[in-house]
């Protein structure tokens, strides 16, 4: 197996087409063909299923693909890595921010390295869970620094929980539930929701309400901003579950408010996610260990 092969194979399927990847890897088509055969020999399995509508991964070639794109993205930071160790600049970081992060304690991490490791070049990605563990996972990013779901479990990653989030229910003061001094699970039940369009976002909603015996009330608007979910419980019609950091702001200014609901508050973590391998990086490794001060200086804070 040759590294050529596998950028053969990561361009056929991205392309799904033969002669479309043939001209973006300057090749024959024939001569691709081989190439695409030859690894399919090396592995002992069809990497590809071909028909009239082009050429498609097969269940083999779909997770070869994962592991494709991550051996050539490593390949591609280490050489960087090498190049800028010559320049005397000491490395290259790609990291993973969830949005509710960007800034609580990414602001934070990135003023840190430019001042501590001035010759480090750190690139930052803000995103939400699912899109930013698929980068990870495919070799773009180094590291994530994210909110955790309730379920993950993976051989290949190493979780870190670093930092405790304070979920509350936050609506504006001029939502009706805002003039309640005790608040119900079946009024939260009745009132119209809004969260972030993820996975994990709604898999929260559903578990708070199953937890207290409650089928979840539908959950009226999903949207894929954080700002547009303040902005739209400043507004007053929805109420919304958002860890209280990321509405620090509009609490403290009073234009939103965290509702005095009677059940438990909702508990979620938040940590470091990265790839299962035998070394990180150093300059991979100054980036984590900002990241676990910062979060060990906010819990300390918020004691």
């Amino acid at each position: 197996m040759e590294l050529r092969q596998l950028r053969h194979f990561v361009a056929v399927v991205n392309s799904g087409n033969l002669s479309v990847a043939a001209r973006k890897v300057h090749l024959s088509q024939p001569a691709l063909t081989r190439s695409i055969r030859s690894l399919e020999d090396s592995l002992g399995t069809p990497l590809f299923s071909r028909s009239a509508r082009g050429t498609a991964p097969t269940a083999a070639g779909e997770r070869f693909y994962q592991y494709a794109r991550m051996i050539l993205n490593d390949c591609q930071r280490a050489t960087d890595e090498m190049r800028t160790l010559k320049s005397g600049v000491v490395g290259n970081v790609s990291i993973g921010l969830s949005a509710m992060f960007a800034t609580y304690i990414g602001d934070v991490m990135v003023d840190r390295v430019a001042r501590e490791f001035p010759g480090l070049n750190l690139s930052v990605t803000e995103g939400y869970f699912e899109d930013l563990l698929a980068e990870l996972q495919s070799g773009r990013l180094d590291l994530i620094f994210t909110n955790i779901p309730f379920a993950i479990s993976s051989d290949d990653l190493i979780l870190e929980p670093l930092l405790d989030l304070d979920v509350a229910v936050i609506a504006a003061p001029s939502h009706p539930l805002a003039r309640r001094k005790s608040i119900a699970a079946s009024d939260l039940a009745a009132a119209e929701w809004i969260t972030v369009n993820q996975p994990h976002s709604i898999d929260l909603h559903d578990r708070y309400f199953s937890a207290h015996g409650l089928q979840a009330p539908q959950i009226r608007m999903r949207v894929s901003s954080l700002p547009l979910v303040r902005s739209l419980l400043v507004r007053g019609s929805f109420i919304a579950f958002l860890p209280r950091h990321v509405v620090d702001q509009e609490l403290r200014s009073r234009t939103l408010l965290q509702l005095k609901v009677e059940m438990q508050p909702v508990k979620r973590r938040a940590g470091l996610l990265y790839v299962n391998r035998p070394f990180q990086s150093q300059s991979a490794a100054r980036v984590m260990q900002i990241l676990r001060e910062e979060c060990t200086r906010l819990a300390s804070l918020e004691r």
